[in-house]
C-alpha cells in the first residue's frame, strides 16, 4: 500500500494518472491517460511474452482477470474498459500492422501479435523516434 502511495506521486502517478492518495489515506485508482498507444503495444508484448509467448488471443482472454497467468494484462495496468482497449487495439493495427492485427467483427474478438517481432521491437519503435542523431547539414 505505501509502495502504490509513493508511485501516484512519481512522475508514473502524476503524468500518467495511475490514482492518487485521498487526505484519509485511500487509495484510488484512475484511467491512465495514454498519450502514445505504443505503450499499450509494448504492455501487449511483454504479457503475450511472459504467458508463455503466444501470439494469438482474444481481447475476452485479455482482460479476464479471473484466470491465474504470469503476465499482467495491460488493459489491467493501464486500467482500460473492453472499450477503450478494443479501439486502442484497432488504433494500433491500422498504425503498425506489422506488429498486430486486431479483428472485432461478427462476434470475434481475436488479437494476433506478429510471430517475428518482440517487445524489444516495440521499444525500437521509440529509439528510432527518441534517439535519432540530429541530422548533419
Amino acid at each position: 500500500m505505501k509502495s502504490y502511495a509513493r508511485l501516484v506521486l512519481t512522475p508514473l502517478g502524476t503524468n500518467l494518472d495511475f490514482g492518487h492518495v485521498t487526505g484519509a489515506g485511500d487509495l484510488v485508482r484512475t484511467k491512465c491517460r495514454i498519450s502514445d498507444l505504443r505503450v499499450v503495444l509494448y504492455g501487449l508484448f511483454k504479457f503475450a511474452e511472459q504467458c508463455g509467448d503466444y501470439k494469438e488471443f482474444t481481447l475476452s482472454l485479455l482482460l479476464n482477470d479471473s484466470i491465474e497467468r504470469d503476465g499482467l494484462s495491460p488493459s489491467r495496468i493501464f486500467g482500460l474498459d473492453r472499450e477503450e482497449m478494443q479501439s486502442c487495439l484497432q488504433g494500433l493495427s491500422a498504425k503498425h500492422p506489422d506488429f498486430l492485427h486486431a479483428s472485432f467483427t461478427h462476434d470475434l474478438d481475436k488479437i494476433a501479435l506478429s510471430k517475428d517481432k518482440t517487445s524489444e521491437d516495440v521499444l525500437e519503435l521509440f529509439r528510432r523516434e527518441y534517439c535519432q542523431e540530429p541530422s548533419v547539414q
